[in-house]
């Protein structure tokens, strides 16, 4: 490339800027309509009539009889970063509306031929035309009108960009993205009159129902007959989510109507869809899906809805809270509603081991412990046993005192006598005897608990654990939920264990092999274990040893 060859470097024209812009916010008709409803709504709309032409290629056109526009604002109104919605940058951590930008009347504009007539109740109507981002005329009538509100005609998308028409898909395609977007207002805005023209078809008119957001989704989703819905709703944390699930379920995803919609707007959420569709498998059979619309309605400082130009993505701060509520609500709803009683579980001890059986003439082998062995540190340690041995006796001498832990052991008084433990084959007994003997009743958790998981479960031992009680979900990439826990192990750090269990790749028959590394953890569960056990059995199997300083030092 010679020199005369080098083109220098120059700024775009804004009308580019804008079409640049434009090809972000706006890729297909059905992401003009969802701008223009999403104004209507924001401009406190009660009446909103719709009109399509050519799957909105030649006219998008959405009247409503909102709060106007101004004369005097009517063509900043469709500058780029224009806006009534925000102030400053901390807005958009508390939105209460649809747009915030100031972006999408400029993309559209300066993509089409647009049409804009305004007013605000009792001042005169305010025209505006503007042609491929260029302003054309800019009236105002003389009179003014009682009533208020907006009507945008959008014709000939992209007709000044060919490029973007490459990009437009067939026909049917793009009815259905364009339905989609109708039904998302119906279903968000039941409070609103709504009224749609498809070319040159009869107007279909959805009168509002107040907040009677039930019917509006059986009017909206319905095809040939009526639906059988299932209503479930539950709130934890300031979080509401609230679900419609139709009884009626096929194959596949053609024809489904499957909405997710965070504080009023639709969005995507691969994770949390998985989730609503696998926690329903109570309600329909395997391998089929039905109709759902979901709604979340959370704080608006917990969701940020800023990473997507079309705003379709939002970014839940606490996601895992989310996902566990969405679960919780479904599985345990459905459960409620079912007529037939579950059948009582049977006491199955096919996968609990008998633990400690092999240990009979087992040796005593425990690893160094880790600390200063010193002379002054050992001297201090014996002191301390001195000492737990020199105070007075309590009215009640049967109690187990946690002097101190190490890596794998704890050393314990008891009626004056110091035993050493081995904390995981103490906590592997404890386990295998509460679900030996104990009540394996799944308690659903209030809110499901998250686990921190390195591989996949499969799903018979999802069924083994929950025959014991543990219910666990798959919610997609190898994040699970825990969501019920046998009733016998109320005081036993069973999330903790369970995690341990899956991760070192145990089976059920193996948790006295488990190696458990958090010491906070077992201090806190040592008295209770100790208090449960039988010290005189725990002692026979190896599991506490006896101590007397001589030993105590041999073994240091």
């Amino acid at each position: 490339m010679g020199q005369s060859d080098l083109k220098k470097i120059q700024l775009l024209p804004e009308h580019i800027i804008d079409q640049i812009k434009a090809g972000e916010v706006i890729e297909r008709p059905s992401t003009l309509l969802k701008e223009l409803l999403e104004n209507a709504v924001d401009a406190g709309s009660t009446q909103i009539d719709i009109e399509l032409a050519n799957n909105g290629l030649d006219l998008v056109s959405v009247k409503d009889n909102g709060k106007g526009i101004p004369f005097e604002d009517l063509d900043l109104a469709f500058c780029r970063h224009a806006t009534s919605k925000i102030e400053n940058f901390e807005d958009l951590y508390k939105l209460s509306t649809y747009g915030f930008r100031g972006e999408a009347l400029a993309s559209i504009a300066s993509i089409s031929k647009l049409s804009c007539i305004s007013n605000p109740k009792g001042r005169p109507e305010g025209t505006i035309k503007i042609h491929g981002g260029e302003v054309v005329t800019l009236d105002q009538d003389r009179e003014a009108i009682n009533e208020s509100g907006t009507s945008m005609y959008i014709r000939d998308l992209f007709y000044n960009t060919p490029a973007r028409m490459k990009f437009i898909q067939s026909k049917t395609s793009e009815r259905n993205q364009l339905d989609k977007i109708v039904k998302a207002f119906l279903l968000t805005q039941p409070n609103i009159k709504i009224s749609v023209k498809w070319d040159d078809q009869d107007k279909k008119v959805y009168s509002a129902c107040g907040e009677d957001l039930k019917k509006r989704v059986e009017e909206t989703i319905k095809k040939n007959r009526p639906l059988n819905l299932v209503e479930l709703n539950s709130t934890y944390d300031q979080t509401n989510f609230r679900v419609f699930l139709s009884r009626e379920s096929s194959r596949g995803n053609a024809g489904k109507s499957q909405f997710l919609f965070v504080n009023g707007r639709l969005v995507q959420d691969t994770a949390i869809h998985k989730i609503i569709l696998n926690s329903s498998y109570s309600l329909w059979p395997q391998g089929e899906t039905g109709n759902y619309c979901a709604y979340i309605d959370i704080p608006s400082e917990r969701v940020d809805v800023n990473i997507h130009p079309n705003k379709i993505q939002v970014k839940f701060f606490e996601a895992p809270k989310i996902y566990s509520l969405v679960s919780s609500a479904i599985k345990d709803g459905l459960a409620k509603q079912r007529r037939e009683t579950p059948q009582p579980r049977q006491e199955q001890n096919t996968f609990i081991p008998s633990i400690g059986a092999e240990k009979q003439a087992k040796e005593v082998e425990y690893r160094s412990f880790d600390f200063d062995s010193s002379n002054s540190s050992l001297q201090n340690y014996f002191d301390r046993l001195d000492n737990a041995h020199s105070q007075p006796r309590p009215d009640n001498t049967s109690e187990y005192n946690l002097l101190s832990t190490f890596e794998d052991c704890s050393i314990f008084s008891y009626e004056d006598k110091i035993y050493l433990v081995s904390t995981p084959e103490l906590m592997a007994k404890w386990l295998g005897c509460l679900l030996s003997t104990g009540d394996k009743t799944p308690m659903p958790l209030l809110v499901s608990q998250p686990l921190k998981l390195l591989k996949k479960v499969s799903s018979p031992f999802q069924n083994q654990l929950l025959e014991i009680g543990f219910e666990i979900d798959d919610i997609g990439e190898n994040n699970y939920v825990l969501r019920t826990f046998p009733q016998c192990l109320k005081n036993f750090p069973f999330k903790e264990y369970l995690e341990s269990l899956l991760n070192q790749g145990k089976t059920l028959n193996e948790l006295s092999k488990l190696c458990i590394k958090d010491q906070t953890l077992w201090s806190r569960q040592h008295r209770k274990a100790l208090e449960e056990l039988s010290l005189p059995d725990l002692l026979k199997e190896d599991i506490v040893v006896e101590l007397n300083r001589q030993r105590l030092k041999k073994l240091l």
